[in-house]
């Protein structure tokens, strides 16, 4: 069990309105603590808890018993975290492990017992629309911005300006299910990152044409996948902007390791290395596929979407 609080937590005291969010994803378990005050989050609580459940589903359309055992022990903590605070609202959200999986009502019914508030399966492109309104509450950019996070099972594609998305996608490709399907003795080499990189690119030019056509004036990546790409990148010295250019060269980087297992990602990093290279495999493709030109980073996610709209709904 990995839980990483994030370093910028603010231990702020606990005031009243706090709200927990829970994001059940198919990598990682994201919990957010924040208190609502007008206009404005305060971030009481944030951390991260690796669990893997999408593993095996490519393969068996099933969670394993080895990842529903990790994602119940998450819970536990999770719900020991949540009971230490005056918390008025609890919201858990679950994506495409849950969406996908054939034993998704007995994790559910499992949980339960454990971590006692309701689980909403979400669809895809509510998924979108959550991760682009937390990137919109954070950022507070007026110009038509394109939103992208890499998952562990999806990854969402959304355009919009201010807090109005326009367009919304989510596609079956994420960093689990790809390393599970092109990286998954670990090997790192040319003809699996250009396979991987071929499968996402089929999966993401049905949505191209119309994306391309409508244009944005900035792109936001968001989710653990693509920090670590920026941080890495950042790591290597690998030029200033993350362009299409700077990632074909991590990726050559990359290979000469031969095994993900002994790549150097940094300390921050080390529990993504067995799907860091299928991350990687799926931002080229999305940069080729979609022509973006240059990428920011931004640290909102879905949790922080979700608590946004709670605010939104109490003024």
């Amino acid at each position: 069990m990995n839980n990483k609080p994030y370093q910028n937590n603010q231990l702020t005291p606990p005031t009243q309105n706090n709200v927990a969010v829970l994001d059940i994803g198919s990598n990682s378990f994201h919990l957010i603590i924040v208190s609502l005050n007008p206009n404005e989050l305060s971030i009481l609580h944030k951390a991260k808890y690796k669990v893997g459940l999408a593993e095996d589903l490519i393969n068996t359309g099933l969670l394993s018993p080895e990842a529903i055992a990790t994602g119940l022990e998450a819970l536990k903590q999770i719900n020991s975290v949540v009971d230490s605070y005056p918390i008025d609202h609890v919201r858990v959200i679950a994506t495409q492990a849950l969406r996908s999986a054939k034993n998704t009502e007995e994790f559910i019914n499992q949980a339960q017992k454990v971590f006692p508030y309701p689980i909403e399966v979400i669809s895809g492109k509510e998924e979108a629309r959550l991760i682009y309104k937390g990137v919109v509450s954070r950022e507070q950019a007026s110009e038509v911005q394109l939103v992208i996070d890499i998952g562990g099972g999806s990854s969402e594609f959304v355009i919009g300006q201010s807090i109005q998305a326009k367009l919304l996608n989510s596609i079956n490709i994420g960093c689990v299910s790809f390393t599970n399907q092109f990286f998954s003795h670990g090997e790192l080499s040319q003809h699996a990152f250009n396979q991987a990189i071929d499968a996402a690119c089929k999966q993401i030019e049905p949505i191209s044409a119309e994306y391309i056509a409508h244009s944005w004036d900035v792109c936001f990546g968001t989710s653990g996948s693509i920090e670590s790409i920026f941080s890495v990148m950042q790591m290597m010295k690998i030029g200033n902007q993350v362009n299409l250019h700077n990632l074909e060269t991590l990726m050559s980087q990359i290979i000469t390791f031969k095994s993900a297992n002994l790549l150097k990602l940094g300390v921050i990093n080390e529990d993504r290395k067995c799907v860091f290279p299928a991350g990687l495999a799926i931002l080229i493709a999305m940069f080729r596929t979609l022509k973006i030109s240059h990428m920011e980073f931004s640290q909102a996610d879905l949790g922080q979407g979700v608590a946004f709209e709670l605010m939104e709904q109490q003024d």
